[in-house]
């Protein structure tokens, strides 16, 4: 099984403002870039929420994705990666 993990709960400080619900080709970059696994041999989308969770969650609205939040979203990417590999792989001993 092959599972895309997009991590989608950034704040794109740098931006200005929430890069993935800004408009290319007439849709959302987040339904851009889940559209494109969508076509490809991915068995598993998950995306990570955190920052405008809902307002992504909308851009995403009916597509086959596993939505995933991450509470620690402000520390950064790799925290995204991380709560999307846990959930995928479910609870490990430590």
């Amino acid at each position: 099984m092959i599972a895309a993990i997009v991590p989608a709960a950034g704040m794109s400080t740098r931006m200005g403002r929430n890069k993935l619900l800004l408009a290319f080709e007439g849709k959302a970059l987040i339904a851009q870039a889940v559209d494109t696994l969508l076509e490809s041999e991915v068995d598993e989308i998950i995306v990570v929420l955190g920052h405008e969770a809902d307002k992504v969650k909308e851009k995403l609205q009916g597509k086959q994705v596993t939505f995933v939040e991450n509470s620690n979203y402000r520390q950064g990417m790799s925290t995204s990666i991380r709560a999307g590999v846990r959930f995928r792989l479910g609870p490990q001993p430590l």
